[in-house]
């Protein structure tokens, strides 16, 4: 509370707007799968998410604060709904943004997380990004291969990011971006069911808008990783980007470009299906939903690019898809609808995969939504581990207020 208050008495001195969020998450759930003879250790049939944010404005500085608990409610070995224990994963994020003109813009951001993390598909899908409200669903799945069994363990992360934009003239956009990250367990103990990662990160990019309809892009970033086995990985990816407006609410994009990987020589290759260079790629496309009259949004993305998985520890090149909906039926009622895949591909084989659906129907009343979701997630462990499916139903309560300091 005492770093809320004094962003709260600095956003005062600068005479700044500010936004209150509050929001409420709840879901229950059903888990089946595993490999035979693996028992499924303590599924949480339950989870909660509580989330408040803060966002404070003004004409040269924005800060932004969010912090959100998940409790995951476990059940006993004997499985059903009976909760035996509580587990909580604390999360929050932080930025401050710099834009003194129009031209000039320095994003600094971070994150950090500690707790119980649990494994299964659906808690997995649930994001912590800077971006949204801590306990959100994610977008897209990545496919993930925790030992047998396993399903939550002490984890913490951390994360920092800062971001230079520079518009240098009314066509012309460059952008840089440094980072540094760690995750892992707490000790030795959960650091064999979540290995530690980390390392930093940079890139830049520059935007050039041809004409009215088209922008051309260029991307080149740099990723070391340092794993758990001591070892080094290094990714650098190039890639270029055009999009298109191709009507008044529909826009697309394709992203080409290749990854070349390396690791260091004092310690063994990683067991890797990846080669030193590698295609990556993204292809896209979007609809907007009218705003003055019911009608429904789309919109749908491919993309192939290496994938270091955490829990493996293992570099991966990843296949991924993504569909989604929106229908504003009435002016207080909107439906979105998504689905999402991801499959490790190469090396001969592919696997594992993860996939997940869901459809959320949002009400909103003023400055308070309200949204009901069926959620379905599915996960293709190893041979060892078998698979995994849940289903989840959940309610969520947002609710936001503007004011000015």
């Amino acid at each position: 509370m005492t770093t809320v208050a004094a962003a709260a008495l600095l956003a005062s001195a600068l005479g700044a707007t500010d936004a209150f969020h509050l929001a409420l998450r709840s879901e229950v759930r059903g888990i089946g799968g595993g490999a035979p003879g693996v028992r499924l250790v303590e599924p949480a049939p339950f989870e909660l998410d509580p989330g408040v944010a803060f966002d404070f404005a003004s004409d040269d500085v924005d800060l932004g604060l969010a912090y959100g608990p998940r409790f995951f409610l476990f059940a006993g070995p004997e499985g059903g709904y009976a909760v035996r224990s509580v587990g909580r994963y604390d999360a929050g994020t932080g930025s401050v943004t710099l834009h003194p003109d129009d031209r000039f813009r320095v994003v600094v951001a971070g994150s950090a997380s500690r707790g119980t993390m649990e494994l299964s598909p659906l808690a997995q899908l649930t994001t912590t990004a800077p971006e949204a409200l801590p306990g959100q669903p994610a977008p897209a799945p990545a496919p993930l291969e925790p030992a047998p069994g396993i399903r939550s363990g002490p984890h913490s992360s951390w994360s920092t990011r800062g971001t230079v934009d520079w518009k240098a003239s009314s066509t012309l956009t460059f952008t840089g971006t440094g980072a540094y990250h760690q995750s892992g367990g707490v000790d030795e103990a959960s650091r064999a069911i979540f290995p530690d990662v980390r390392g930093p990160s940079i890139a830049a990019s520059m935007a050039a808008r041809l004409d009215a309809l088209d922008t051309l892009g260029l991307h080149a970033g740099l990723a070391q990783t340092r794993l758990a086995s001591q070892a080094t990985v290094t990714i650098v990816d190039l890639t270029s980007r055009w999009a298109r407006q191709v009507a008044a609410d529909t826009s697309a994009y394709v992203a080409a470009g290749v990854s070349v990987r390396g690791h260091d020589t004092t310690t063994p290759a990683l067991p890797s299906p990846l080669g030193r260079v590698a295609p990556e790629g993204e292809l896209g496309l979007s609809k907007a939903a009218p705003l003055d009259r019911p009608g429904l949004g789309a919109s749908a993305r491919l993309g192939l690019a290496p994938y270091l998985d955490p829990y493996a520890v293992r570099v991966r090149q990843r296949a991924s898809a993504q569909l989604g909906l929106d229908w504003p039926v009435l002016q207080r009622l909107r439906i979105t609808a998504a689905l999402s895949g991801a499959s490790v591909v190469g090396g001969g084989s592919v696997g594992p995969s993860a996939v997940a659906a869901d459809v959320t129907a949002w009400s909103r009343y003023t400055d308070t939504e309200i949204g009901l979701a069926v959620r379905s997630g599915f996960q293709q462990g190893e041979a060892q581990a078998g698979d995994t499916w849940q289903w989840g139903v959940s309610i969520e309560v947002r609710w936001r207020a503007r004011g000015t300091l």
